[in-house]
């Protein structure tokens, strides 16, 4: 090959590798990553406070299971299928209406003092102990949505059938008499199981005793069967902070203490069974995340109710994952109980406690009706946040000329915890079951926790001091809410009571049956600290649906505590008056629940000890009046004790004259002792 060729062929290659070069450099520069040319760009500059991140770093993130893009494109979409829901809930809602006319209520428009606010929600101003403050309840968008999904779910016959075992198992074997078996019922439909619960609910009704779990806490000296008010079980948290993973407290309502119960409230004079199986009451501030947070409650109740443990977990995480992908939006507060009682246990969820991603309470956050937005919701607030309703952090990264945007998730890390299997077993529209009450109660006391949606009135607005729902005068339409139910406390119980004012007994008069103890996510300076007392009669009109989930109650959750045995002063009688040095015989009646014989001491408050057994005999060192006080001790420390007011008087002494007799003749100028005499005390 001559020197031009080779020249040629030198010059020929080195002009194609620098062309290679150069077509390969100009592809790296203006082709994006395959992984990003399916994506839809967010077709705007990037977000104020958003993170920028290069495109590696973000493919990353990217690539995450939990990751949630983010575009004004989606952002169209999803508001355009929210107001298509709308359109569709309230058609269905209005037709409904005419059969059923409890939906009624929820067609009305809010009442005066309530704030619309752009996303649909309503904003209340409530009074509580320490002033006032903000909560938001959800509109008619979460509400409609929320009637129809439970409905849905009420009228699958396998969720009927759930609730209907769960019941059935624990009858006695001679109630399950002319009951059909789950067995029986395995391919029935949902009218035929739905009365095989109406039965069943007659059988509760006439055996009461298989339901009620209620115990009176009394004061010191009252008598009566009580639960000590320190049975309490064992590694129960002294206060939230002691709760496995209580993070920072920002989940938790201020200015008032979390145990500032009053006096006459139930919570103060009652045991139930589920009491102190609950974790402390949180406060979801100024967000409409009342559905997390019964959610959360939930678990927590079940997770003591199980293992003893009292966890606090975090509702920030579970909202993220509701927000964000179960119900997805940028915008926009409120979802669907059911529909997310079912995605928090089919999808396998596991929420980690609160110190992972504490709750950010956003009592700052502005709304933007005109562009869908919030501002402010992460003043104060420094962990993963952003504007977006579930506030996942938001990044982004730009490719040439294309920005792309998502959102992250607080990684979770340590111990997590799945929800249960959740059954509807109570909606609203159901005219033949009602509300099943007893049931409900029978439910309660196996252990099952228990979430309830609610119509919002003046009622449940303005409590009274106790915490008690006092009126159904005024319906009104104050949004909907979600609470959890943790015990119901019979009107006999609360008229019974020795120790109850008469304002609480004319509360329970007119509740038809009693009050479901409520457990409010508004924080302590709510109700009773936190806690409200719903009458049955009000249940019943503003109930909306009722959730339960399944559960395996620990040994210690199914015993009865210690009760404290019965004492009462038989002899003598009170207000009994006698001398004060007389022996005097005292007897007491002693009942204790099991077959240990109590001890029983007395005592005088002005002279102190007077013996010890179930009968004494005594006598007073000087006169006056006495109050004696009978205590019966059982062998695990448990007192009761029973007062009566005695009054030992000082009588006249009595005088004899024995010398000399009214017959003797006395001669005046003898000399004779003739006074002799004698004197007795009328005392002893």
């Amino acid at each position: 090959m001559n020197a031009l060729v080779k020249s040629a062929l030198r010059w020929f290659t080195l002009v194609f590798l620098f062309c290679l070069f150069v077509a390969c450099s100009s592809s790296n520069t203006t082709k994006p990553d395959s992984f990003f040319e399916d994506k839809e760009t967010f077709g705007a500059t990037i977000p104020e406070g958003a993170e920028i991140l290069s495109p590696e770093a973000f493919k990353t993130l990217a690539q995450a299971d939990d990751f949630v893009w983010d575009s004004l494109a989606l952002r169209t979409q999803y508001r355009a299928g929210a107001e298509k829901l709308v359109a569709e809930d309230t058609t269905s809602l209005e037709t409904l209406a005419k059969q059923y006319p409890a939906y009624e209520k929820v067609l009305l428009d809010p009442d005066s003092d309530v704030t619309v606010l752009a996303d649909g929600n309503y904003q209340l101003t409530i009074e509580g102990k320490s002033g006032p403050f903000t909560v938001i309840t959800d509109g008619k968008p979460s509400l409609y949505h929320d009637l129809l999904a439970s409905k849905a779910q009420f009228e699958k016959p396998a969720n009927q059938l759930k609730v209907y075992r769960y019941s059935y198992d624990v009858l006695p074997t001679d109630l399950k008499t002319g009951l059909p078996s789950p067995e029986t019922l395995a391919n029935a439909s949902f009218e035929t199981v739905l009365e095989a619960r109406r039965q069943l609910a007659e059988v509760l009704k006439a055996h009461p005793d298989l339901f009620t779990d209620t115990r009176t806490l009394l004061p010191a000296g009252l008598a009566g069967l009580a639960i000590s008010a320190d049975a309490k079980p064992t590694g129960y948290p002294v206060s939230p902070e002691q709760e496995l993973g209580a993070g920072e407290g920002s989940d938790h309502g201020g200015g008032c203490a979390f145990d500032s119960f009053h006096k006459d409230g139930l919570y103060q004079n009652f045991w139930w069974r589920q009491k102190y199986y609950q974790t402390s009451v949180k406060s979801q501030g100024n967000r409409g995340t009342c559905v997390d947070f019964a959610l959360s409650s939930a678990l927590e109740s079940r997770i003591a109710i199980e293992q003893s443990r009292w966890v606090n977990v975090s509702e920030q995480y579970l909202w993220a994952k509701i927000a964000a992908e179960w119900d997805p939006r940028w915008y926009g507060d409120g979802t669907i109980l059911s529909n997310r009682a079912e995605d928090f246990h089919e999808q396998g969820f596991e929420l980690p406690l609160e110190q992972v991603w504490n709750y950010n309470p956003a009592q700052h956050r502005l709304e933007f009706e005109e562009t869908e937005q919030y501002a402010n919701s992460c003043t104060n607030y420094d962990e993963f946040c952003s504007n977006a309703s579930h506030q996942r952090k938001q990044v982004c990264t730009t490719i040439g000329t294309k920005t792309y945007c998502g959102y992250q998730s607080q990684g979770a890390t340590g111990e997590r915890f799945k929800e249960s299997e959740p059954d509807t077993i109570f909606d609203w529209y159901n005219d033949v079951l009602g509300l099943p009450v007893e049931e409900m109660q029978l439910l309660l006391k196996q252990g099952h926790p228990m979430v309830a949606g609610l119509i919002v009135n003046s009622g449940f607005k303005n409590l009274s001091d106790e915490g008690f729902v006092k009126t159904l005068s005024d319906a009104g339409f104050k949004g909907r809410h979600a609470v959890q139910i943790v015990g119901f406390i019979s009107a006999t119980a609360v008229l019974n009571h020795p120790n109850l004012p008469k304002r609480i007994q004319d509360y329970a008069a007119l509740s038809e049956g009693g009050f479901f103890i409520i457990k409010n996510s508004w924080g302590y300076c709510y109700g009773d600290a936190g806690y409200v007392y719903v009458p049955l009669s009000w249940a019943k009109e503003f109930f909306t649906s009722v959730t339960v989930f399944a559960v395996k109650p620990s040994a210690e959750f199914q015993s009865t505590p210690n009760e404290a045995p019965s004492i009462e002063i038989t002899a003598p009688e009170a207000d009994s008056s006698f001398p004060y040095a007389q022996e005097v015989t005292y007897t007491a009646t002693v009942t204790d629940d099991t077959t240990e014989i109590p001890s029983v001491s007395w005592t005088s408050d002005i002279d102190g000890t007077l013996g010890s057994g179930s009968q004494i005999t005594a006598h007073f060192s000087s006169p006056g009046k006495r109050i004696i006080t009978a205590t019966a001790t059982d062998n695990k420390g448990a007192t009761s004790s029973a007062s009566i007011t005695v009054t030992g008087i000082n009588q006249n002494p009595s005088a004899d004259i024995i010398e000399p007799l009214a017959s003797d003749t006395i001669y005046a100028g003898s000399t004779h002792v003739f006074f002799k005499g004698k004197g007795l005390d009328g005392d002893g």
